[in-house]
């Protein structure tokens, strides 16, 4: 992760999180994506689901980013029903309600809370039922931009 952006650092360490607890790869397997770029139709029909989206909407960092506070939307995605979403939300709630974000070999470490109830509905792009819950992360030792 040298060339990484703090962003990068800490949803890479939410995702890790998430693809080792066996619950959540049991439903999702490695499907869990930091934020969508732009991408053709195409290329969305070809998506696996269900599948969990961690997305960063804001924050601030302090001492040249090597403390951060970051606000994440996680959102799980289904194309069966918004049942399946939940699920999968159910799944990952207990995991993200204490996550300590820390990792073997990445400077970056911290913690997350939920800061908001969980939100549903549907989004047209994806063709999918989405939950989307909110989250407060905290991290230190960030790799400088």
């Amino acid at each position: 992760m040298a060339s990484s952006t703090p962003s990068q650092d800490f949803v890479a360490l939410i995702r890790f999180a998430l693809v080792e607890d066996s619950a959540t790869a049991a439903l999702v397997d490695d499907r869990v994506r930091g934020p969508f770029a732009p991408r053709s139709g195409e290329e969305v029909r070809e998506d696996l689901f269900p599948m969990i989206v961690v997305d960063r909407i804001g924050g601030s960092a302090v001492a040249g980013g090597h403390l951060q506070r970051a606000i994440v939307h996680v959102y799980t995605y289904s194309r069966n029903s918004q049942g399946e979403a939940y699920r999968v939300w159910d799944t990952i709630a207990p995991v993200l309600r204490s996550a300590r974000l820390q990792r073997s070999g990445v400077s970056a470490s911290g913690w997350m809370r939920q800061s908001e109830e969980p939100r549903s509905g549907w989004n047209p792009a994806l063709s999918a039922w989405y939950v989307r819950t909110t989250h407060m992360v905290m991290m230190t030792g960030l790799t400088p931009p």
